[in-house]
């Protein structure tokens, strides 16, 4: 899983799967309650070896300032919300390059 900063209020998860699965990121701001939902779309991609790849992508909009964030683990069929998996917004604004 990759975890991609867009802005303070955006970020995009990139995730690969060796079959088609749905191309969805629950989340959520407390563990028992994970009332956010996104999908987005996925690419397919053929190895040398000829076993393809999905590779996943959701783009996550209006996220809040230092905020922990929890997701469900689909592997596991749990919450996280402190470890590699779960993820914390920063507490500043970045300012966009024109």
């Amino acid at each position: 899983m990759n975890l991609q900063i867009e802005s303070h209020a955006e970020m995009t998860v990139t995730w690969t799967t060796y079959k088609p699965t749905p191309t969805l990121v629950q989340y959520g701001t407390k563990k028992d309650s994970l009332n956010l939902e996104t999908t987005g779309n996925f690419t397919t991609f053929v190895d040398n070896g000829n076993r393809t790849h999905y590779i996943h992508r959701v783009r996550l909009l209006g996220l809040n300032l230092k905020t922990t964030y929890c997701k469900l683990d689909y592997l596991h069929r749990k919450t996280i919300c402190k470890n590699y998996f779960g993820f914390q917004t920063t507490n500043v604004a970045q300012k966009k390059v024109k």
